[in-house]
């Protein structure tokens, strides 16, 4: 990897640790060009012939996707080999690893176990960034309480930060599901207070409609809004959040997972929600599961799933453009010197005009709280899409934008979701405005079709329908 890539990636790593650390406000991006932290995943490492573990073109394959974050579990059943070369692995690709440190319930002699654990960690990564989740759904898998769980950190997580560096943060409780007065029970008692907090975030089961599993994924915005306000009751503030699991069912037999014209959506949808998410505090999610599993993101053979195709799309999606370079004046031509000009030279005549790009398969459709925007981008375009939604009153002529989404793209199917607050579209007429802008420069080459009156120049409006 040249150094450049490397420096800008240390640099976000450094970044996202000031993050957790409370020193600096979530941003939308952890550093220019780098993919937004909501892109992490999960290494499973079930055994010692893990994929990720073992197969240097999957390695690969992540390192160039400029992954975030790898969460890892350090499973008591493996050898302190397999656990340092699957944290060398975490290292090799580039990401910030997130260490999963047995809790209470797993063994008895926990402070003796998670030492050992975490002298393996700073073996490999010695005093660079690391986040380390004590436990992992204690709540689900011992019934562990809020009570029990705080108690068991207070015990041993005191000793576990003062034996570590200073940019090892720790967090917990990795609840399996959102349990907003669990954490704040947790932030209220618990002794160092936790640098972010966590839970797993799985839309629905199997035997559930494809309506719940997108409705309940929209619920995602709930929980993290329940769980700030429940945080900020308990303790006054808010602390950074952390999905160290997401996917749509924690059961991997669900025949969704192999059914690419809902799964792909489905995915590309959820992405945009935890994005969307990043405003209320989510630091970080980490996709559950990267490798080895039925509802992966990379198959055995090495290819990518239909899960993982559209993960990785909406992962390039999230890395913001760098602008390119203004091209230098352009050389002389060689050959002789010019003719002089005839004495009676005709009118020049007016340069072409940039070719309009041309948008095909638009649709904007209202459901519920959610306008659904598609469209097909032209054949061999890449550069910028800006979407934006607005607002119109009746007998204005400017509308007043509600939400606006960047995103960069090529030869690809814009799909894309905007959720309204119950007051934002309470009158009126909604407007979805899609500009295009050409690499590289970012120049506007945009179509304008006029719908409405608050259409802006250069852009092209549709008016969604409700449903």
């Amino acid at each position: 990897m040249p150094n450049a890539s490397r420096t800008a990636r240390e640099f976000a790593c450094l970044v996202c640790a000031l993050l957790l650390a409370g020193l600096a406000p979530t941003p939308a991006w952890a550093a220019q060009g780098a993919p937004a932290p909501v892109f992490g995943i999960n290494m499973s490492l079930y055994d010692a012939n893990d994929q990720l573990l073992t197969d240097p073109a999957v390695q690969s394959q992540f390192a160039t996707m400029q992954v975030p974050y790898v969460r890892v579990p350090m499973r008591t059943n493996l050898s302190d080999q397999t656990l340092e070369s699957a944290l060398q692995v975490v290292k090799t690709i580039g990401a910030t690893p997130l260490v999963i440190v047995p809790g209470p319930g797993d063994v008895s002699n926990l402070q003796q176990v998670d030492a050992h654990d975490l002298a393996l960690v700073q073996s490999v990564f010695g005093g660079s960034a690391v986040l380390v989740e004590f436990g992992n759904e204690d709540d689900l898998d011992h019934g562990v309480d809020a009570q029990a769980y705080t108690q068991a950190w207070n015990q041993v997580v005191p000793t576990l930060a003062a034996a570590s560096p200073p940019s090892y943060r720790f967090g917990g409780p990795t609840n399996f599901q959102a349990n907003p007065q669990y954490i704040a029970y947790f932030v209220a008692h618990a002794t160092p207070r936790p640098a972010f907090v966590s839970w797993h975030a799985y839309a629905c089961g199997t035997s559930d409609s494809d309506q719940t599993c997108y409705s309940n994924t929209e619920h995602w915005a709930v929980d993290v809004q329940s769980t700030d306000q429940a945080m900020s009751a308990a303790i006054g503030t808010t602390l950074p959040i952390i999905l160290s699991e997401w996917n749509l069912d924690p059961n991997n037999q669900d025949p969704r997972y192999q059914d690419a014209a809902f799964i792909g959506p489905w995915v590309t949808f959820a992405a945009q929600e935890l994005e969307h998410l990043q405003a209320q505090g989510l630091a970080a999610a980490m996709f559950y599961t990267a490798t080895n599993n039925p509802l992966a993101l990379v198959a055995s053979d090495g290819s990518l799933t239909p899960e993982g195709s559209a993960w990785s799309a909406a992962l390039q999606a999230s890395v913001p453009a760098s602008p390119a370079p203004s091209p230098g004046p352009p050389a002389p031509a060689p050959g002789p010197s010019p003719s002089p000009p005839a004495p009676s030279p005709s009118p020049p005549t007016a340069a072409p005009g940039p070719v309009t790009p041309h948008l095909t398969g638009v649709t904007a459709v209202r459901r519920g709280s959610r306008v659904v925007v598609t469209a097909q981008l032209p054949a061999g375009w890449k550069g910028k899409v800006t979407v934006s939604l607005m607002r119109v009153a009746r007998r204005q002529r400017r509308g007043r934008r509600l939400g606006v989404r960047v995103l960069v793209a090529a030869h690809a199917q814009l799909h894309l979701t905007f959720r309204l607050r119950r007051q934002a579209a309470a009158a009126g007429r909604l407007v979805v405005v899609i500009s295009l802008a050409r690499a590289p420069g970012f120049l506007p080459k945009t179509v304008k079709a006029p719908v409405v009156t608050a259409c802006p120049a250069h852009a092209f409006c549709y008016r969604p329908p409700s449903s």
